[in-house]
């Protein structure tokens, strides 16, 4: 057996033997990796009854890709009954690495099935596949310099594939399929030689993650008290090292994310049922299980499809069947409220999300009738480079913070927009990142970013920490980039008032320069005015063909019509005429085509703003821009909207030292005021809102019994409003206040005032 060298594992504050870990995992009976006697007696009697788990159970098998999958269960074990277990070689390629996940999943449903049925034919069939392996595994030889795997190219799909095999030894370890002798060759000849390999292959990055599982879930199967010790080690320092952002492993969330998070659970459901809970463990604020359940939720879109970065798949989502178990492990109304919401969408994607996995199978439960949506708030993602916006009517706004060597893309800047119920401006990642398109969809030109004289930004630049601003009635972020073009900056402003959202750029150099903002939409561009024609240039790339130009005067608008909705879009060159074209080009594949939109200037600066209106949304405004303000109007009331840089010379009904800042109005009375990076906010020349510094955001609304206050990002010190209320509340604190002239003076402390980043949760 291997020697792993350990006395004493350290986890978080505490340490435990590895003595105590073997008398641990030993008292607990088999099965207890993936689930136990009173959880196998449970599923039993559930699929005795008429109801959703016995119609995947025993619907017909389909194309059986993944290792996990809950419908067709029983078809698939009965498939392998008849068919012969033939190991792939190790020089075989692609698709016999499929083939092993295929196996391996046969191993687990035909262990699983066992033990619904009771028929020993299904163990025996599961039996003879170990042997297989353990027969052929030494054929094997890792590569220790690369993450390359024994069996398979990629060392973390042979950990899933090892851990399946470990899962369906376990099931079937008294089920006389095999004899004492044939166990000892299996764990010494397959499971300890795996292990061994994975301890070499080394414990970095995302395969790391699951080497440390597979090293584990190894260790209860076979009942060894040091790859447990080991793994349990190993796993604490991983997540302390790795998670960021409140739980997120930022590589890719999306993809990598998951896979790690995935195997973490089979290592943590194996652990806990073996008398060691890790669900509970933390290891630093941010570094816990269910902290990698909780962060993706506030990243998604409402949709639960996750933004694309660099090399990830467009096509992503959050996978529905882990948090089957993030809930019943937790029993989070967060956890319940995703599992209730995402199901919904089944009506309208039933392959994606309708309930039918593996976890839902094996333990899922009802749901509640009724489960609080979690509180997702705008905010930053600095690991990961992304900041979110987004308010209560499922508007969702992202921008790219960080520069192109965090993901490969020279996508800095680069903005999305999710409303009614699609991301209707999106960033398509990457189909493939070896793919043949791979130099347009890392290209600048794949991005909604402005270009500079037609070349993508370079990787090395880096951009000013953005700045936020997080209230109800605005969400809004400033970013800065100085040398991603050099010689050039650009800042990029993306505010969302209520249903619509405003793209602010300004572009400064020295030297003269085309600047193209470039934005693609899934509908169809539809053009509100005339513009005369200009000549339309060739692209110098299949993935991008343009045609039609139009000369600009200072605005134009674009009604795309979406799925079952418009997004009226408006530009304004601030500082001349310019032109725009319309085009397509490739989406998440280099066969899909979408439009796409560019509006270019010359000069040494260039002023672009973009008003986004959805008009499902905010139906009958209308859009007017003096100055620095963009002004609303809707049914029942007026939104004004300051935006620092995007008006020239003219006089404005708002005046403030904000980077950005709103007023709603009903009749004549304010309804609502927010200052963002400001002091002071001044209507019709009065003062509105005054803070002791510059403050991330404060916002007022007045449209309750008393006068509500966020206020974030400040100092302590005195507060002036403009009502005549006297009692006031500062972030739900109450806050002491005096009255004078229409002026409400209260001071804040330091316990009232919020950060702009929420709390983590764990």
């Amino acid at each position: 057996m291997v020697e792993w060298n350990l006395d004493t594992v350290s986890i978080s504050e505490s340490s435990i033997s590895v003595a105590q870990i073997g008398r641990v995992i030993n008292t607990y009976p088999r099965p207890c990796v993936l689930i136990n006697e009173r959880e196998l007696s449970v599923l039993r009697r559930g699929l005795t009854k008429d109801g959703w788990k016995r119609t995947l159970y025993l619907q017909p098998a389909g194309l059986r890709h993944k290792i996990y999958a809950g419908a067709g269960m029983l078809s698939t074990a009965n498939q392998w009954l008849e068919r012969e277990i033939d190991i792939p070689k190790a020089e075989d390629d692609t698709p016999c690495d499929m083939r092993h996940k295929q196996l391996a999943g046969a191993a687990l449903a035909l262990a699983l099935v066992y033990n619904i049925e009771k028929e020993k034919t299904y163990s025996d069939k599961a039996a003879d596949i170990l042997r297989e392996y353990a027969h052929a595994y030494p054929d094997f030889q890792p590569d220790a310099g690369e993450s390359v795997g024994g069996m398979i190219r990629s060392s973390g799909d042979e950990a899933a594939c090892a851990i399946a095999l470990a899962q369906a030894y376990d099931l079937i370890y008294y089920s006389r399929s095999l004899s004492e002798k044939e166990k000892e060759h299996i764990e010494t000849q397959l499971f300890a030689r795996i292990a061994e390999s994975f301890r070499d292959l080394g414990c970095e990055g995302a395969s790391g993650a699951q080497h440390i599982s597979a090293i584990g879930v190894i260790g209860m199967a076979v009942k060894d008290a040091n790859m447990a010790a080991y793994a349990l080690a190993h796993y604490s320092a991983w997540t302390h090292k790795n998670l960021f952002d409140g739980g997120l492993y930022p590589k890719s969330t999306h993809t990598t994310h998951f896979a790690v998070l995935s195997s973490f659970l089979h290592l943590a459901e194996a652990f806990f049922r073996g008398g060691i809970d890790i669900f509970s463990l933390r290891s630093k604020d941010t570094a816990s299980l269910k902290a990698m359940f909780s962060a993706p939720l506030g990243l998604m879109y409402p949709s639960f499809r996750l933004p694309a970065k660099g090399c990830g798949d467009y096509d992503a989502f959050v996978p529905l069947d882990l948090y089957e178990v993030a809930y019943r492990r937790w029993g989070d109304s967060d956890f319940a409220w995703a599992l209730r919401t995402g199901y919904k969408l089944a009506t309208q994607d039933p392959i994606r999300f309708s309930r039918s996995g593996f976890y839902a199978m094996l333990f899922g439960r009802d749901l509640p009738g009724r489960s609080a949506a979690p509180i997702l708030r705008s905010r930053y993602y600095p690991a990961l480079g992304i900041c979110s916006l987004r308010n209560e009517k499922d508007l969702m706004a992202t921008v790219n913070c960080a520069s192109g060597e965090a993901d490969g893309h020279m996508d800095n800047l680069g903005f999305t927009l999710f409303t009614d119920n699609q991301v209707a401006v999106p960033d398509y990642g990457s189909p493939e990142c070896v793919s043949e398109a791979s130099e347009w969809f890392g290209g600048s030109l794949a991005h909604n970013t402005v270009v500079v004289d037609g070349k993508s930004q370079l990787l090395s630049g880096q951009n000013d920490p953005p700045t936020l601003c997080t209230g109800t009635f605005l969400q809004g972020v400033q970013v800065r980039s100085n040398d991603h073009y050099p010689g050039v900056s650009h800042t990029r402003r993306i505010v969302m008032l209520d249903g619509v959202c405003i793209v602010h750029d300004v572009l400064k150099s020295n030297d003269k320069h085309d600047y193209d903002w470039i934005m693609r939409c899934e509908g169809i561009p539809n053009l509100r005015s005339h513009h005369e024609t200009c000549t339309v240039e060739q692209s110098s790339t299949p993935m991008l063909e343009w045609e039609n130009a139009y000369k600009m005067g200072k605005s134009f608008r674009i009604d795309w019509e979406l799925a079952s909705s418009e997004l009226a879009l408006t530009m304004w060159h601030i500082d001349g005429e310019g032109e725009f074209a319309i085009g397509n080009c490739a989406a998440e594949t280099a066969s899909r085509r979408v439009k796409i939109l560019r509006c270019r200037r010359h000069g040494n600066e260039a002023g672009f703003l973009a008003v986004l209106v959805p008009s499902h949304v905010c139906e009958d405004v209308l859009l007017k821009k003096d100055g620095n303000v963009i002004t609303l109007t809707t049914r029942n009331s007026v939104d004004y909207l300051y935006v620092r840089g995007c008006g020239i010379g003219e006089e404005s009904i708002m005046e403030t030292d904000g980077e950005f800042a709103a007023v709603r109005m009903a009749g004549n009375a304010i309804k609502s005021a927010v200052l963002s990076h400001g002091s002071w906010l001044k209507w019709n020349g009065a003062p509105v809102l005054e803070c002791p510094s510059e403050t991330g955001c404060l916002e007022v609304s007045f449209e309750d019994r008393g006068p509500q206050i966020k206020y974030r990002g400040g100092t302590t010190g005195i507060v002036k409003v403009k009502t005549n209320a006297r009692a006031l509340r500062v972030n739900g604190y109450r806050a002491p206040t005096s009255n004078s002239d229409g002026y409400a003076t209260l001071r804040v402390a330091e316990h009232m005032i919020e950060t702009d980043q929420p709390p983590e949760r764990n």
